[in-house]
């Protein structure tokens, strides 16, 4: 498909059209890695649409103007162009991801801030059944996993890996991530084939605040995990202490209630509800895992 090859005048300076839609495309795409709003403006103005999905030959994958421009951290550009009539929700054909997608693997907290306040679905899947969260997570973006479990995202989705975003906060060592993960109520434990689980990354990086929290949160410790997970990890270590203590630890009963209430929130605004439950301070310090075992 071709464009008339047209020159007039914008804000008085002269202007040359792209000759075909690719070039449009290009064109596009470095205004918006730019930041030239005012030429963002210019073409969106020409006729292109909205949510026009541009094939630039810098990035793998293709996303609509509203992504490319959430990808950059551009929150002006966003701010218009939502205005504009783009829609914070289309998910594009290929991958299959929306603009928070795209934002929550760039690095504008704002960004993302913004598009969950325009109702942006914070629990969208794309291609690969990877959420916005779970893209934070890999990309080691802590203020948008903070704003997303905030903003009652589940964080017990997993991906086609069987991952959820607390092994890929694990896994990259984001110990803010893991935090907010765990308190959100994710304590998904599978191991992943070279990755193994979360847990035993976490004692091999010798995290042990997050281990202590993962194991209040309810993650159990079997005499098999120990063997797997603390390979290479000295016995007398502050975390190989803790988690010698747990293996094959019968939870007692308040641990249990505990649990148990956590996930009947199914991994969605946990921190909140519980707060909202008709309980006495201390019990819910508990729940919040504030107070130990």
């Amino acid at each position: 498909m071709y464009l008339l090859c047209t020159q007039g005048y914008w804000e008085g300076r002269p202007i040359v059209m792209a000759s075909s839609l690719q070039d449009m495309e290009i064109m596009l795409y470095e205004a918006i890695a730019t930041g030239n709003l005012s030429s963002v403006k210019r073409m969106v103005n020409s006729g292109i649409g909205h949510n026009a999905v541009l094939h630039s030959p810098k990035c793998c994958d293709a996303a609509t103007i509203l992504s490319t421009a959430a990808y950059f951290g551009n929150l002006q550009m966003v701010q218009y162009l939502v205005e504009a009539g783009a829609s914070v929700n289309y998910q594009d054909p290929g991958v299959r991801r929306n603009a928070l997608h795209w934002a929550c693997m760039g690095n504008g907290a704002d960004v993302v801030k913004y598009l969950i306040s325009c109702d942006a679905d914070v629990n969208a899947l794309d291609r690969n059944n990877i959420s916005p969260l779970m893209h934070a997570a890999m990309h080691s973006h802590e203020a948008a996993v903070r704003e997303l479990v905030q903003a009652g995202a589940c964080v017990n989705y997993i991906d086609r890996l069987r991952c959820s975003a607390l092994h890929y906060a694990a896994f990259h060592r984001d110990r803010l991530s893991v935090r907010a993960l765990i308190l959100g109520g994710c304590i998904h434990n599978n191991a992943i084939f070279v990755k193994g689980t979360p847990l035993g990354t976490l004692a091999s990086i010798g995290d042990v605040e997050n281990v202590k929290l993962l194991l209040a949160a309810g993650c159990r410790v079997t005499p098999e995990d120990w063997k797997q997970q603390a390979e290479g990890l000295a016995e007398d270590s502050n975390v190989g202490l803790l988690m010698q203590r747990h293996v094959g630890l019968t939870p007692s009963l308040r641990h249990l209630c505990r649990t148990s209430i956590r996930a009947s929130m199914k991994g969605q605004d946990v921190q909140n509800k519980i707060q909202l439950l008709p309980l006495p301070a201390s019990v819910i310090q508990y729940l919040l895992l504030e107070l130990e075992d």
